[in-house]
């Protein structure tokens, strides 16, 4: 089921990056590059997991992953912009995800 993946995908990175601040370490860039791709993948596999991403801590792990690693790694700021553009095909998408500060990172992705 695409939401549960959804959901265990969006959770484990949201997880590892609260544990980071913690420990003063960021979680793998091959984790977080794995969950934003899987997000991606899903959001452009079909609109239930588009919905599901919305509407679950998808949006907030694509979010958190892309200002966490904003220096580090292109890919996942690649990726990031990827999973926000498919979400924000749907017009009712657009508003959440600038409310949830999703325009900051590509905005810093594209200055980088």
């Amino acid at each position: 089921n695409g939401a549960v993946i959804i959901d265990t995908v969006s959770n484990f990175l949201i997880d590892e990056l609260d544990a980071s601040g913690e420990s003063q370490r960021l979680p793998s860039i091959d984790l977080a590059a794995f969950c934003i791709t899987k997000l991606w993948e899903a959001a452009r596999a079909s609109e239930e997991n588009k919905d599901s991403i919305m509407y679950s801590n998808g949006l907030d792990a694509i979010i958190q992953g892309m200002f966490v690693y904003a220096r580090e790694d292109a890919g996942i700021q690649e990726r990031g912009c990827g999973a926000l553009w498919s979400l924000a095909v749907h017009p009712q998408n657009r508003s959440p995800i600038a409310l949830a500060g999703g325009c900051h990172p590509v905005v810093d992705a594209m200055s980088n």
